[in-house]
């Protein structure tokens, strides 16, 4: 009752910083940290992509300053194997980077881009990732059926995981196409 006589009863009845507003407080700031550890892992990998395309940019300069057959490099490079990454312009469309990790980080190797599509190669195994859509294609040499291209459309997350950890695996989802020629 002191105390309540002391800061008087309209500050007693409403206390601008009652002790459970700190569990709220750190409640919301641990979203908040989760939210820009998020950004940041996205942009960490974003600076690598951008390393590997400034890499790529400089050994391009230097073949055509080296007087290379342009023309050449140019058909040699063309969309599958140019070594360029999409557009920024393009990677704001993309699903989630968290995830939807680049296929790098499961010992695919990158090989080029076109529009909103990068391709990657694997133990024989081609793979092209259209990062607006969550679609992949792979093609490969089938034991029985001979060379196949199996596309899954809107992939989630784990069966993402699951196809770049085995392209082979059978999903149960998805459509087959056979090369024309058979």
């Amino acid at each position: 009752d002191e105390i309540k006589r002391r800061i008087g009863e309209d500050r007693w009845r409403n206390n601008t910083r009652p002790k459970n507003n700190y569990a709220r407080m750190r409640k919301e700031l641990e979203i908040r940290y989760r939210e820009v550890r998020d950004a940041l892992r996205v942009l960490e990998r974003m600076d690598s992509i951008l390393d590997q395309a400034t890499k790529r940019t400089l050994e391009l300069k230097h073949q055509l300053d080296s007087e290379v057959d342009v023309d050449a490099e140019v058909r040699r490079l063309s969309k599958r194997y140019n070594g360029f990454r999409p557009d920024t312009s393009m990677l704001g469309k993309r699903v989630s980077l968290i995830d939807y990790p680049d296929p790098t980080e499961f010992n695919w190797t990158f090989t080029g881009s076109s529009g909103v599509t990068e391709f990657f190669e694997k133990d024989d195994v081609k793979l092209d990732w259209y990062f607006t859509t969550a679609t992949m294609k792979t093609s490969l040499e089938h034991p029985t059926q001979g060379k196949t291209q199996m596309f899954r459309k809107d992939v989630d997350p784990s069966l993402y995981r699951e196809i770049l950890e085995n392209p082979r695996a059978h999903t149960n989802k998805g459509y087959q196409r056979k090369n024309r020629n058979e």
